[in-house]
């Protein structure tokens, strides 16, 4: 007897076939938009990296910030302490993958730590202004997020004692 897996489209926790109710946020499960021939516990690493959809928690950013930092400062690094060669090279490749993947990795995380919030994506608008820019980062990096589901997922901490 083989079974379908199935995700919910609100929080991507797996379901059983005969389940109505997603059982992680309580969301109504479709009968035909969750089957996937993915395994359980796989990854869609570009939806991880570039996806807009959902909420990440404060790790979740740091983490983006410190691979993003790591392939920028690390491929200039090495570009300016070598003569040329290949490792000049390498660390211009570095650069340029901070360029390229690193920046839209860093600001779908943002976006993704602002749905964490509460608060629309297009809220990353406001870090392009002085000064209130920096309320929001310290927001972004230090308060937590809403503790329940909310319009863009379950939370990504997962359950807390008492709930």
């Amino acid at each position: 007897m083989t079974s379908t897996i199935r995700f919910c489209d609100h929080c991507e926790a797996s379901a059983n076939d005969t389940d109505i109710h997603c059982g992680q946020c309580g969301s109504v499960l479709p009968p035909s938009s969750y089957e996937s021939g993915e395994p359980v516990n796989s990854i869609n690493w570009w939806k991880w990296l570039i996806g807009f959809d959902g909420r990440i928690n404060r790790s979740g950013l740091i983490v983006r910030a410190l691979i993003y930092f790591i392939l920028l400062f690390g491929g200039s690094g090495i570009t300016e302490a070598t003569d040329g060669g290949l490792m000049a090279f390498i660390g211009w490749l570095a650069t340029v993958a901070a360029l390229v993947l690193g920046i839209p990795m860093y600001l779908c995380g943002v976006v993704r730590r602002f749905h964490d919030r509460g608060k629309s994506g297009w809220s990353v608008l406001l870090l392009l202004i002085p000064f209130l820019n920096l309320i929001f980062a310290f927001e972004l990096y230090f308060l937590p997020g809403d503790p329940a589901s909310n319009e863009f997922g379950a939370d990504p901490v997962g359950l807390r004692i008492g709930h």
